[in-house]
């Protein structure tokens, strides 16, 4: 499991990691975890066997625009 640090800025609190987390979900159809602390936002990457490359390929395709939007 590891932290990534998100742009500043980026789901800097509660409420707006729960709105970036639900748009990966619909855009990528992909589970994440965004959280915050002290005003800097969080993408936790976790694996698990049932995950696949596919998944993370997909994943890495969308998450750069997403962040940016």
């Amino acid at each position: 499991m590891r932290l990534v640090p998100l742009p500043a800025g980026l789901a800097a609190d509660h409420e707006a990691s729960h709105v970036l987390q639900r748009r990966i979900a619909a855009d990528t159809g992909c589970e994440t975890a965004i959280t915050s602390w002290d005003g800097r936002g969080f993408l936790r990457l976790s694996a698990h066997l049932y995950n696949t490359v596919s998944d993370y390929e997909r994943l890495a395709e969308h998450l750069p625009g997403l962040l940016r939007a």
